[in-house]
């Protein structure tokens, strides 16, 4: 008797992060060179000297990465069943660098249609332990009623009966029990009837991207102009009006949870906001409607006292710097909640979503293990079905909202309640008074109900959202419809304008659920939803500690952040890239200190080699960048060999401070003392694309 073996394999997401020691990462997508169709589990070898150092697989969408590869010349390989072997000479892997290398196969002459095993020295399917035995068919699998097969992951591979430790099963001439093994896809055979298990123990699987609009300010006034501007007017949101505020000590420490208040000239209040983990916030002029007036000063208070000046300046003039008499204290209290939307348009991604958040959630004392972390959850439906919203509150009992995640399920549907959920996350979770953070993860693919009352809520606790401090990064899943999707990510995208948070989206690069909607941008940057998630957390919670010294091995301790890998870089439109404004700054000193030269008593470490480079391709005479001192109290030094397009100064939150176009074999000096410290970037461009560098400012 014949038996046929179909195997349903998983490939599990990138991950781990650049290893410690000075090591490069090649990765990229395997495609057919004729149809362009992805490739699978095709088997990566690295050679050096013809001789394999490393081997990995692409996974369910075609992509590889390899990583920990020293610094050198290689030969790759990859081969696949029914193509010809793919080997490309002198590939080129640089320390600290993601080198990029797409791969398109040939068909070969003969095509492997199909797999048979005649006869098993032990029996596949153990009669003595199974009701009956099937024939597992490709079109039985397409037509399954469960999830589709390549988007279920799994940590094993097992028919119900079989004798695991005395089969041993191979793909493509590869033993499938060879580390690391894929995730994998039960099935059980029970009368004839074919049933998928799905395990959603690994974390990891999902990706996306994030689009932060504050770091292409000039790209997000483009797009809300042209390509979503109908919905500005459907949603009544429009932020445009930016005025950029940085509060921070005599010490250019960052004074966080500071509350900082726009007033217009018939001193009514016309936005409030809290100061971030940065010592910075976003307040908003006409948002939801044009109030025909302009702002007359801004005033911040802090432990009980005032501090105003008048005509701030538009974001387009700069931004305003309040210097105020502050000690160094920092709040420990990082509050986190997830609003998740459970209907049934949901029911393709959210136990893997789940799976996701408990991870998030389970390791979240891990970012900040001398702070208090407060977890809480609200999930969604509809009216009319088993429950509108329910809830558990901020906690600092992890394992509650653990469970509580964990106990929900996708179901039912009908015109969703995004606005309650808002309303609940908002009013009814137990937000603080007083923390470091405050970020509200809003998972949703879809838009609310378009009518006045709605749009007057969303409006309502948008500003609610922003005068507590609570920073709403939407996660955006699939939507039913191209419209609905676009509708759904202005509305999205600028209530975390209006907040001071990111956007998020989930991308096709998993091959799980549903098709996704690509964001309207230039290009971006694809991770997993769960590295992401974790990077966004510590770049909105993390503050420098008030020692007076930052010590180099300080750095060190921060990488964390840098260490999402990139997946896949996509280009949606290369003619919208904007060339972003340099922000200058409008100082008001509260402190009464007279001006002095900062006087740099910090011992001068030079960090050659702090660049993180992104390329295409191995790079090509790039222009190389030395800065020092870093850590820095003020003055930057930034030596430059070669040609610099563009230069910027970015905060952690991904916020340009300063431009600099066009340098080449240059020094340049940057005078930081009016940076609150913590850690910024220098992002810069030449001939073989974007890079970036990690700046401490320390006191």
């Amino acid at each position: 008797m014949k038996n046929h073996l179909f195997i349903i394999i998983l490939a599990s997401m990138f991950s781990g992060y650049f290893a410690q020691a000075q090591t490069g990462v090649l990765t990229g997508k395997i495609t057919d060179n004729t149809t362009l169709e992805i490739i699978p589990f095709a088997t990566i070898s690295i050679l050096l000297n013809d001789t394999a150092i490393k081997v990995g697989t692409s996974n369910i969408a075609g992509y590889y990465k390899i990583a920990d590869l020293p610094q050198g010349d290689y030969i790759v390989e990859v081969r696949y069943v029914g193509y010809q072997t793919y080997r490309q000479q002198n590939v080129r892997l640089n320390n600290n660098q993601i080198t990029f290398l797409d791969i398109q196969m040939k068909p070969s002459a003969e095509m492997l249609m199909e797999v048979e095993v005649m006869d098993y020295a032990v029996p596949l399917i153990d009669r003595d332990q199974t009701a009956s035995g099937a024939t597992i068919t490709a079109e039985q699998i397409s037509r399954m009623p469960n999830r589709k097969g390549n988007s279920v992951p799994s940590q094993s591979s097992a028919v119900r009966g079989s004798r695991s430790d005395q089969t041993t099963v191979y793909v493509a001439g590869i033993s499938a029990d060879n580390e690391p093994q894929p995730p994998m896809v039960k099935l059980s055979i029970v009368e004839d009837d074919i049933e998928i298990e799905p395990d959603f123990n690994q974390a990891g699987l999902l990706t996306a991207t994030e689009l932060n609009d504050f770091g292409k300010w000039e790209l997000w006034n483009d797009i809300q102009k042209t390509d979503l501007n109908r919905f500005q007017h459907i949603w009544k949101i429009s932020p445009i009006w930016r005025y950029s505020v940085q509060v921070m000590s005599a010490e250019n420490r960052p004074v966080v949870d500071a509350q900082v208040t726009l007033i217009n000239s018939k001193d009514a209040v016309v936005w409030e906001a809290r100061t971030d983990n940065t010592g910075r916030v976003e307040l908003w002029m006409d948002l939801f409607e044009d109030q025909k007036d302009k702002p007359d000063q801004i005033k911040v208070v802090y432990k009980g006292e005032s501090f105003s000046y008048e005509k701030p300046n538009h974001f387009q003039k700069g931004i305003n710097v309040f210097k105020i008499p502050a000690t160094c204290e920092t709040p420990q209290q990082i509050e986190i909640a997830f609003v998740v939307d459970a209907t049934g348009s949901m029911d393709d991604e959210i136990e893997f979503l789940k799976t996701d958040l408990i991870d998030i959630v389970k390791n979240a004392t891990d970012q900040f293990p001398k702070s208090d972390i407060l977890l809480g959850s609200v999930f969604y439906r509809c009216f009319g079905n088993s429950y509108a919203t329910r809830m558990t509150s901020l906690s600092k009992k992890i394992k509650q909202t653990a469970d509580f995640i964990g106990n929900q399920s996708a179901g039912e549907g009908g015109d969703e309640v995004v606005e309650e959920a808002f309303k609940e996350a908002i009013d009814n979770l137990g937000w603080s008074e007083s923390a470091r953070s405050r970020l509200l993860f809003f998972v949703l693919d879809q838009q609310p109900v378009i009518n006045n009352g709605v749009i007057y809520k969303m409006q309502v606790y948008t500003r609610k959202a922003a005068e507590k401090g609570i920073r709403v990064i939407p996660v955006i899943a699939s939507a039913e419809t191209p419209y609905n999707a676009k509708s759904l990510e202005y509305l999205m995208r600028s209530i975390a304008l209006a907040t001071n948070g990111t956007s998020v989206f989930l991308t096709d690069h998993s091959q799980i659920g549903n098709a996704h909607a690509t964001p309207t941008t230039d290009q971006y940057d694809v991770e997993t939803l769960n590295n992401l998630l974790k990077r966004i957390i510590y770049q909105f919670s993390y503050v420098p500690p008030c020692d007076d010294y930052l010590a180099p091995e300080g750095i060190a301790d921060t990488g964390y952040i840098f260490n999402s890998p990139v997946i896949a870089h996509e280009i949606v439109d290369l003619s919208r890239v904007w060339k972003e404004i340099n922000p200058g700054k409008k100082i008001v000193d509260f402190t009464h200190q007279p001006d002095t030269t900062l006087q740099d008593n910090i011992k001068i470490d030079n960090i050659a080699d702090s660049v993180t480079t992104l390329t295409q391709k191995p790079p090509i005479e790039p222009a190389a960048l030395r800065y020092y001192p870093n850590p820095t109290s003020g003055p930057l030094t930034i030596e430059i060999q070669g040609n610099i397009n563009e230069l910027y100064l970015i905060d952690l939150s991904g916020k340009v401070l300063e431009k600099h176009n066009t340098l080449k074999d240059e020094k340049l000096i940057l005078n930081l003392s009016n940076y609150s410290s913590g850690i910024y970037l220098l992002k810069f461009e030449d001939a073989n694309g974007w890079h970036s560098g990690k700046i401490i400012v320390s006191t």
